[in-house]
């Protein structure tokens, strides 16, 4: 993304001023391709393996892009964006994902100043800035949630190799605060009194205006205790149920170092699947062996409304019934099947 925003602004650098050779205009551009794509080459090659355990698919890649992932036009302007991980809300699960395009009146205000004064640099600078904007909105345009329009700039980069594995646009959005940071900058022509009062605009703007306002929501890193006793348990497969709460496997893995039945694209194998939803609820030594014969050797429960409808109770229930927990915190609770 980063390298997107850097490439819009060389881009127009490179075609800006009057007095340069093209030569000159192109040689920076050319030394940051031959420096970029081979990274890119190589990341794009790793990341398309469908065995690999970061690859994302297309089709899930395109839903995100078209949705959640890119910017909301009328977030860019008022401080409506709220946490969000595109299936439920933090108050759950502890976790949410909060990621807003809000620009800001202040920097925005102070930008159109500095263009209508026509500053050095600014008309580069103002394009650069719209530019990464309406990329970060997506192939689809949204106003509070609603489509506008299917048409969006991105729509014709996605037919290009490489744009079609991003996902999170809205990042994007970084070359547009950073157009309007520089461009407030230059609207103050360096003198004292206007630095210090946008500056302590643009911090009351944020600490009463902007979605951060409120904090930011995180993932719930509290259950250490018992995913470390896990840890030192023996070798096997790990099951989180209710499946709504296997988005956060991948983060207790990394503690409890044990296999996951989950990707990046499937929070839960096949067989995994199968197992977990069509237990016998009667039948403690089939579902025990069930379990072995696959390699799940352990669940993790995390109770709570999600559990109580989900298709996974009956292996909880039954847990509860026939098993000593090996661990617990808090509403977490992880058994040892064998």
């Amino acid at each position: 993304y980063g390298a997107v925003v850097a490439f819009v602004f060389a881009g127009l650098l490179a075609l800006s001023g009057r007095r340069i050779g093209w030569h000159h205009r192109l040689w920076p551009v050319t030394l940051g391709l031959l420096l970029v794509v081979p990274y890119a080459l190589f990341t794009q090659s790793t990341h398309s393996d469908v065995g690999h355990l970061g690859t994302r698919s297309m089709e899930i890649l395109q839903s995100i892009r078209e949705s959640f992932g890119a910017a909301d036009l009328q977030g860019m302007f008022l401080g409506t964006d709220t946490a969000n991980i595109a299936t439920l809300g933090p108050q759950e699960r502890g976790e949410g994902y909060l990621h807003t395009a809000y620009l800001g009146w202040v920097l925005t205000i102070a930008s159109v100043v500095s263009l209508l004064r026509r500053t050095p640099g600014a008309t580069v600078l103002g394009t650069a800035g719209l530019a990464c904007g309406l990329l970060a909105l997506g192939p689809n345009i949204h106003w509070d949630g609603t489509i506008v329009t299917s048409w969006g700039l991105y729509r014709l980069l996605e037919m290009l190799p490489g744009f079609d594995g991003l996902s999170l646009l809205w990042r994007l959005g970084m070359g547009t605060s950073l157009a309007l940071a520089l461009l407030a900058a230059s609207a103050t022509r360096g003198h004292k009194v206007a630095v210090v009062a946008i500056c302590l605009l643009t911090v009351a703007e944020v600490r009463l205006l902007s979605p951060l306002s409120d904090g930011i929501a995180a993932t719930d890193t509290s259950q250490t205790a018992a995913l470390h006793v896990l840890r030192d348990a023996p070798p096997g497969a790990v099951l989180t149920i209710p499946s709504s709460h296997q988005h956060q496997d991948l983060w207790r893995q990394t503690i409890h170092q044990h296999p996951v039945t989950g990707n990046i694209n499937l929070r839960r194998g096949r067989k995994a699947a199968q197992w977990a939803t069509q237990i016998d609820e009667t039948d403690w030594a089939k579902t025990k062996s069930q379990a072995e014969a696959i390699g799940v050797r352990f669940v993790i429960v995390i109770s709570g409304g999600e559990l109580r409808t989900s298709s996974d109770k009956s292996l909880a229930d039954q847990l509860n019934r026939e098993l000593k927990p090996l661990s617990t915190n808090g509403r977490m609770k992880i058994y040892a099947l064998w």
